[in-house]
């Protein structure tokens, strides 16, 4: 189970709504949609004209993330955190990039950005699960295991990251 897939099969959000995040290089694979290296500079355009925009650093983050850009990537949603501090999905988005530009280490930035977002959302599965990998990395596998326990029993049956987290754990 990469970290990424969670991410990236249901619990990233492309904005405040609950719409889960494309899979990495679907807006290549879609036929009605540009590719990703077009629609960043649009995304860079909008925030040359409207720098505050918050969503518009969160879809640029997405679109980083999205072609493994991860530093990049953290910059644009450490923005959006900035300018929207009260929305944890941005924070847990951040935390997310963070880890992957660390080749899935949780760090001390990401293991705050997770933290932060616990604390404005304590059931965000993001911030839980990677949450849990830092345990798992501090040796803590037991910990984990719980905490990716809770993450399962109170995930949406449905949700397509399920199995790899079965299968990791």
């Amino acid at each position: 189970f990469a970290a990424q897939s969670i991410a990236t099969q249901g619990l990233a959000q492309p904005s405040t709504t609950a719409a889960p995040e494309a899979s990495r290089g679907a807006a290549q694979s879609s036929s009605t949609l540009p590719p990703v290296e077009e629609m960043i500079q649009r995304v860079q355009n909008r925030l040359q004209k409207n720098p505050q925009d918050a969503d518009g650093w969160r879809l640029l983050g997405w679109s980083y993330f999205n072609i493994e850009r991860f530093a990049d990537a953290a910059k644009a949603y450490a923005r959006a955190v900035e300018l929207r501090p009260d929305l944890a999905e941005y924070r847990s988005a951040r935390g997310e990039a963070l880890v992957r530009d660390a080749g899935n280490i949780v760090t001390t930035d990401a293991r705050k950005e997770f933290e932060e977002t616990l604390k404005g959302d304590p059931k965000n599965a993001r911030a839980r699960f990677f949450m849990g990998l830092a345990k798992e990395q501090d040796g803590d596998k037991d910990g984990a295991a719980a905490d990716w326990q809770a993450v399962l029993a109170e995930a949406d049956p449905s949700e397509p990251w399920l199995p790899d987290l079965r299968q990791r754990l």
